[in-house]
């Protein structure tokens, strides 16, 4: 049984759960000193830590004993009732040593009461919950919240996304969509390897997806079963270098035309029914856009290095979002979701507010967010899948 060390800082319970002593000094001095001067610090590690950690009742406290009480303190549970459900006498009473200790007292006149605040916010986030949610059972911080795994995709992707109804569309190493429902059970696949590689879907409408071969520059639309119902070849239009496609709300598809510099909205018969004007004269600098996303009246043009840009149902454009940092973009209930290196952000276009959802994303995840769930592919690439606490 591997030792837990832990200490209590105000109503909040911190520990490290089956951490190594290199990974408490980690705790001790990085996110310590972060969080509070040098000097509260020292006080800390001193006063509390190394008080906690000594003591021989800590030996006696399971992995699992600590996060079902981190847990459940992070998600608004009253100390005294999460104490007295999760801990034993042995684990209460080191509790009590370090709570009721003068060095806590010192503790709390030497920091101050700013400091202790963000040392109560800082270290909770940033230390005790990345560590409770590093087993298998529990996700990421999420703004509060706490993730939940509820199951594992089976199949080994190169890429994925979600839809409304909480499917997940897995494309696999071999250009195959397997279709999971909410459940985690594979529904239906489909498979296509003569257009070459699968770069987008559109899940926008879970009965009418959009899939882009951009190598062919072939648009292919599927139902509900993943059986094809029709295929458009993008050159019937005069496009040959499409790089970004759409679902219209009217269920024709808006294209991003790289040659010609236009936002373009295309018939399933090939006819051009819109098309903006030629952006590289009207524009510094024309977009060179990855992904597309149409919203009631609204089209929205990804453009990493360069921002989103913004063109109303005629193809009009109207204005340029200043955020070249986002890799994907998705709109949930009338928000922006805003993916982007290690972090996620929703903005909302008509408050203009913006609100950070993660920040704390390993660069070789992939996340994504779906109503009260949260679905996450790791390097190992496997998808897992989350509900978030309300």
């Amino acid at each position: 049984m591997k030792k837990v060390g832990f200490l209590v800082v105000g109503s909040f319970l911190v520990g490290s759960s089956l951490v190594g002593r290199g990974e408490l000094a980690v705790l001790q001095s990085a996110v310590l000193q972060s969080a509070v001067g040098r000097g509260e610090s020292a006080v800390l590690q001193s006063a509390v830590l190394q008080l906690a950690v000594g003591s021989r009742e800590s030996a006696v406290l399971q992995s699992a004993v600590l996060q079902s009480a981190v847990l459940q303190l992070a998600v608004g549970s009253r100390e005294s009732g999460v104490l007295q459900l999760a801990v034993g006498r042995g684990e209460s009473a080191v509790l009590q040593l370090a709570v009721g200790s003068r060095e806590w007292a010192v503790l709390r006149s030497a920091v101050g009461s700013r400091e202790l605040a963000v040392l109560q916010s800082a270290v909770l986030q940033s230390a005790v919950l990345q560590l409770a949610v590093g087993s298998r059972e529990w996700g990421e911080l999420d703004t509060g919240r706490v993730q939940k795994h509820l199951h594992t995709l089976p199949t080994f992707c190169r890429d994925f996304t979600t839809d409304k109804l909480q499917n997940v569309y897995v494309v696999d190493k071999n250009n195959r969509v397997h279709k999971y429902g909410p459940d985690g059970r594979e529904q239906f696949h489909f498979n296509n390897n003569t257009r070459g590689a699968l770069a987008y879907i559109d899940p926008t409408d879970p009965f009418n997806l959009l899939l882009f071969y951009p190598e062919l520059q072939v648009v292919a639309t599927l139902d509900r079963t993943m059986n094809e119902t029709a295929v458009l070849e993008l050159f019937t239009a005069g496009i040959f270098n499409a790089t970004a496609i759409g679902l219209a709300t009217d269920n024709n598809i808006w294209v991003y035309d790289q040659a010609a510099f236009r936002l373009k909205k295309v018939g399933q018969n090939g006819e051009v029914l819109v098309q903006s004007d030629n952006l590289s004269a009207l524009l510094d600098a024309p977009p060179k856009a990855a992904q597309l996303l149409a919203n009631n009246n609204i089209v929205y043009l990804n453009c990493p290095g360069q921002g989103i840009y913004v063109f109303d149902n005629f193809g009009q454009f109207h204005q340029l979002l200043p955020y070249p940092d986002v890799s994907s973009l998705q709109i949930q209930d009338g928000k922006l979701l805003l993916y982007s290196g290690h972090r996620v952000r929703a903005y909302n276009p008509e408050t203009l507010q913006e609100q950070v959802l993660r920040g704390d994303i390993q660069a070789d995840v992939q996340v994504r967010y779906q109503g009260n769930r949260v679905y996450e592919k790791g390097k190992e690439g496997l998808v897992r899948v989350f509900s978030r606490t309300p």
